[in-house]
């Protein structure tokens, strides 16, 4: 399995939830998830997902997973490293606030990796202003990306807030010890 492409966007759980469900049905993946704790459980094809319960990771596969010595995603991705691999980072969320999620796909080029890649760029909206209240910076990311959901959350008054992970600009803190969040507000021009 080759590493694919890394997605970063601002979705609500229960979007993200949705959409793991509805892609593994049609194309027979397996799905996978891993609590925070490093609970691990393999759901049936029948079973609805449910991330309610501190789970940090949704991992859909083409083969049935192996779950020996698995208690994180990286864990996960070593041990099923054949056919395609969706793995779901679920960004924590509240009433008042929405980490950045983001999907990794990995795929042996023969799977349903790339298709749904495809499919996952068409529910996705971009350009967002980031801002930084620390420092009075403000700067607009044209590839951004976020959900309806997202954005019915943050008009409703939720904050949508951005961590420092791979592929992400962060803007430094004054103590760097800690990953910074900033805010960030979605673009109003649609």
């Amino acid at each position: 399995m080759s590493v694919g492409k890394l997605v970063q966007l601002f979705a609500a759980r229960r979007e993200l939830e949705s959409i793991a469900d509805e892609w593994r049905r049609p194309f027979g993946l397996s799905a996978t998830t891993i609590g925070s704790d490093g609970r691990t459980h393999v759901h049936a094809v029948t079973e609805r997902l449910d991330t309610s319960a501190g789970v940090q990771w949704i991992c859909l596969t083409t083969k049935n997973p192996s779950m020996k010595g698995v208690h994180q995603l990286l864990d996960f991705v070593q041990t099923n490293d054949e056919g395609d691999l969706i793995a779901f980072t679920l960004g924590a969320q509240t009433d008042k606030t929405l980490q950045q999620s983001s999907l990794e796909f990995f795929s042996d080029g023969f799977g349903p990796a790339p298709k749904l890649q495809r499919r996952l760029s068409k529910l996705l909206r971009r350009g967002m202003w980031v801002v930084n209240p620390e420092q009075n910076v403000k700067e607009f990311y044209r590839l951004m990306t976020y959900t309806d959901g997202a954005r019915e959350l943050h008009e409703s008054g939720a904050e949508l807030l951005l961590t420092d992970v791979k592929g992400n600009r962060a803007f430094p803190g004054p103590d760097q010890s800690h990953p910074m969040l900033l805010a960030a507000k979605l673009n109003v021009r649609g």
